[in-house]
């Protein structure tokens, strides 16, 4: 990844990489804060791949809550699929 100049992504202060290597070069690029604790702000992946994530809310509690039973696989229920799959 090269280091980019610092610049601003929605009004955060970011430092962008960018795979610029021809024998791994995909354009794949991501930024990061540039003050405070350093953190992703975004990923981005433009080989048509259906990746653009953008990170907020760093360090604020969040509440999780458990999913229901029936939204639950086991170990076993997981393997099964697996093998359905194969």
């Amino acid at each position: 990844m090269t280091q980019k100049e610092k610049t601003e992504h929605e009004g955060v202060a970011v430092v962008p990489y960018v795979n610029e290597d021809p024998s791994t070069s995909d354009g794949a690029s991501m930024k990061i804060a540039a003050e405070g604790k350093p953190y992703p702000v975004t990923i981005t992946d433009p080989e048509g791949a259906e990746v653009d994530l953008a990170f907020s809310a760093f360090g604020k509690p969040i509440k999780a809550e458990a999913p229901a039973a029936e939204s639950v696989l086991t170990e076993d229920q997981l393997s099964d699929i697996r093998l359905e799959q194969m």
